[in-house]
């Protein structure tokens, strides 16, 4: 099950690979509070092996060789206007995830994009745990969709292809309501600090993980969407 969104970049040129990285270790520390613990990361490397030497995050923030590590694949990056990112927890198929970030100036024309991919990890197949992450995201970057979901759901079956798919969840950033979408099984509302509905979570299926092996689930899905287009309320990329 994947957590991705695209955002807009609060900084005019791209930050160092300190900042990047840091934005990766807040998003472990998230994961760390359900569960996934901090330690179990580690930098991308040519190997698995190589990769498995260091991990690439403390109780602290980013560690010395995660960073050093960066700084020399930086250093060999042509492009200047783009930099991505990522650390594995070091398990293949089965219980494998990565947290991955391409970064772009905010005057980029091209939206940054954040993803949490995993394959059969427990506490992210827990529909409060996901809506617990999510809704952390939402204060760190503010953006305008947050789609959870299983990848060949949204390389296959979704229905729109320049809009993010439901999946299993879909945020939007807007009150939504049963009348607009009577086909999502759970509409959950998230609010601010001051007690303000914000937006909304679109939940395909209630009571089970999503999975593009149910016919029912891929279903649900679609027709959320094509009712959200409708009602004009799923945004296109970069919207």
């Amino acid at each position: 099950m994947d957590i991705s969104f695209s955002y807009r970049s609060i900084y005019p040129s791209l930050p160092d690979v300190n900042t990047q990285l840091g934005q990766l270790w807040q998003a472990a520390v998230i994961l760390d509070g359900i569960g996934i613990p901090l330690t179990d990361w580690y930098p991308t490397a040519e190997n698995p092996d190589d990769a498995l030497r260091n991990c690439a995050f403390d109780s602290n923030g980013p560690s010395p060789a995660a960073v050093a590590i960066a700084k020399e694949i930086d250093r060999h990056n042509d492009e200047k206007d783009m930099r991505s990112m990522a650390v594995w927890n070091g398990k293949r198929r089965t219980g494998s995830a990565g947290i991955s970030n391409i970064l772009f100036p905010a005057d980029s024309s091209a939206s940054c994009t954040f993803e949490i991919s995993s394959a059969g990890v427990a506490p992210l197949l827990d529909k409060a745990n996901v809506i617990q992450v999510s809704t952390k995201f939402l204060d760190l970057y503010h953006p305008p969709f947050i789609s959870v979901s299983e990848p060949r759901y949204d390389a296959i079956h979704k229905v729109f292809k320049d809009r993010p798919g439901v999946g299993w969840m879909l945020y939007l950033p807007r009150k939504i309501t049963t009348s607009d979408v009577p086909e999502a099984q759970e509409l959950i509302a998230v609010t601010d600090n001051k007690g303000e509905q914000r937006g909304t979570f679109v939940v395909s299926i209630k009571d089970e993980p999503f999975s593009v092996k149910n016919e029912e689930h891929i279903k649900i899905a679609a027709a959320i969407e094509i009712r959200l287009v409708d009602k004009d309320m799923l945004p296109r990329y970069g919207e």
